[in-house]
């Protein structure tokens, strides 16, 4: 059935965009003039974490499995 894994993608380019959205800020706030320090709160640092994790975990399982 090809609706099995429709979940499993979502999820992974959820944290595709979340990832995008904190290296967009990073190098926004690394550009400007004078450079400013990106802060995370604890809601965004477990967002990101959650992220970065599922995407590393999607891809080490294999794709399309």
């Amino acid at each position: 059935n090809k609706m099995t894994g429709w979940v499993y993608l979502l999820f992974f380019v959820w944290s595709i965009l979340i990832m995008t959205r904190y290296v967009v800020n990073f190098l926004l706030n690394l550009f400007s003039n004078p450079p400013k320090k990106l802060e995370l709160n604890w809601k965004d640092t477990i967002i990101l974490g959650f992220g970065i994790s599922y995407f590393l975990t999607y891809i080490i399982t294999g794709i399309g499995q």
